[in-house]
């Protein structure tokens, strides 16, 4: 029976992010993009997020088009982001076609797990400016809303979706902040520098503080490479990774959400190759 049950759900999971319903009504969350710059032949990255959430939802897919006659897309990473463990979380994305699909779809499992954080990071992209890309020109990153050819005259529609906790009804995404890639003027490096990197690394303290459920944490890295984020409740034990891997040097902001951990102090923690920091914060519920 379970087995059968598994199935079924999966198949509604399916069914939903290809079919979407109203059977829950309008939802109110919102996918932003993040608006970046970067000159021509450099990287960038930029966040993809996810704010004002007001359901348990089972799946998410954010389909995105981009100007790819000034931008690359190289890889999408989804450390720090709302992800748990107990779910799927994948990128497809062509430069040939300039589109890019962020999908988040839970474990087929009885019960179904659920995402229930009101806001924070969905993804992480990164990508490379056209060596040929005009100065002053913006590669616009929005999201698909269309629909699409599956041959023999059938259609399906393209547009960011949620899927509630049965897997079953899902919602179109109708809040959306589009980002862009800006292509920066030629500047000389010390130009460059000292207008796009930080002079040293820093932790800022979160804010709100004390807080419930969500908190933002800012820093600085004045070099790029690996980067740790994690929270540690008082005892010292870890409770949530936020960031493990590479990141680019400069002002990033990281949502943390803290559904699902008890009231008291927790200390977040950054590491990278330029120090690391300590502080504290209180969650009160």
């Amino acid at each position: 029976m379970r087995k059968v049950l598994m199935t079924i759900v999966a198949s509604f999971l399916l069914v939903g992010m290809m079919m979407p319903s109203n059977a829950f009504g309008a939802y109110n969350g919102a996918i932003n993009i993040d608006s970046v710059s970067a000159q021509a032949g450099e990287s960038f990255q930029f966040g993809v997020w996810l704010s004002g959430n007001d359901i348990s939802f089972s799946g998410m897919r954010v389909p995105m088009k981009f100007d790819n006659s000034l931008i690359n897309i190289d890889s999408v990473s989804f450390s720090g982001s709302m992800k748990s463990v107990d779910f799927q979380a994948g990128a497809d994305f062509s430069n040939f076609d300039g589109l890019l699909t962020i999908t988040y779809l839970a474990n087929f499992q009885d019960p179904l797990p659920v995402i229930t954080g009101t806001s924070g990071l969905l993804a992480t992209v990164y990508g490379h400016v056209d060596h040929g890309a005009a100065a002053g020109s913006n590669a616009l990153i929005v999201t698909v809303n269309d629909s699409i050819s599956v041959g023999s005259g059938v259609y399906r529609w393209e547009r960011p979706e949620v899927t509630d906790n049965s897997g079953s009804s899902s919602e179109i995404i109708t809040n959306i902040d589009d980002g862009a890639v800006s292509v920066d003027l030629s500047t000389s490096v010390e130009d460059k520098d000292e207008r796009a990197l930080p002079a040293s690394f820093s932790l800022a303290q979160n804010y709100p503080n004390p807080f419930n459920p969500s908190t933002v944490i800012d820093f600085s890295i004045p070099k790029a490479g690996d980067v740790k984020l994690k929270v540690f409740n008082i005892l010292g034990q870890s409770v949530r990774t936020l960031i493990d891997g590479p990141m680019s040097a400069g002002q990033h902001t990281v949502y943390f959400d803290a559904s699902g951990l008890p009231s008291g102090i927790y200390f977040y923690r950054l590491t990278s190759l330029a120090g690391s920091s300590t502080r504290k914060m209180a969650l009160i519920k």
